[in-house]
């Protein structure tokens, strides 16, 4: 599984858009504290474009590679690649700044298999 964060200008050049890639392996046991955040019980199809908020709490974007006590999730020392590239979706808009973290992040099967029951994958 990838989590795709994906930054907007709010003001001036609204084609700048940057996307943090953060890909996650499965690991029995592992729950990183930000999934805490998302109702993972009542996560939103994208399908039939359900509004719904699946997140409950909070989120900070550092909370993915990064644990509540400053536990790094993601490899030590942490590593990113940076390139320019496009969007993975439609309209695929080009000039986008990719920053992917270098490494797995541990999360369970559990969490796993409710968002690829979402995702219809």
């Amino acid at each position: 599984m990838e989590v795709q964060i994906i930054h907007r200008a709010v003001s001036g050049n609204f084609r700048q858009q940057a996307i943090l890639s953060i890909p996650f392996t499965r690991q029995a046991g592992a729950t990183p504290n930000v999934f805490n955040s998302f109702d993972l019980l009542n996560l939103p199809n994208p399908e039939l474009n359900v509004a719904d908020d699946a997140i409950v709490g909070d989120i900070n974007v550092m909370n993915f590679i990064y644990d509540d006590e400053n536990k790094i999730l993601a490899s030590t020392p942490f590593n990113y690649y940076k390139y320019m590239g496009s969007k993975t979706s439609p309209p695929c808009e080009e000039s986008v700044v990719w920053f992917v973290v270098d490494g797995n992040i541990k999360v369970g099967p559990t969490i796993l298999a409710m968002f690829r029951d979402v995702m219809n994958i």
